[in-house]
């Protein structure tokens, strides 16, 4: 999306499912040691998105959680 952030889609998911794709992308990132990085951690926002609402308005709300999860020390998802 820019920068440091990027989207991931996952169509006809469940939310629950969402949450497990996140898990495990988090425990590879945290597994990984990055040449000339080192370690990293990820924050996530996870969305259900909604038949009525916009593309934009559910970038939006993910937009929402990721920076609330940044918030909560990083590392970490929030999702609605």
């Amino acid at each position: 999306m820019g920068g440091e952030e990027f989207l991931i889609l996952c169509p006809q998911t469940s939310l629950t499912n969402a949450i497990q794709v996140v898990s495990r992308l988090q425990t590879r990132v945290n597994e990984f040691s990055f040449e000339g990085i080192g370690e990293l951690t990820i924050s996530v926002g996870v969305v259900d998105g909604k038949d009525d609402d916009t593309f934009e308005s559910n970038v939006h709300r993910a937009d929402l959680c990721l920076y609330q999860a940044k918030h909560q020390g990083k590392n970490c998802y929030v999702s609605i």
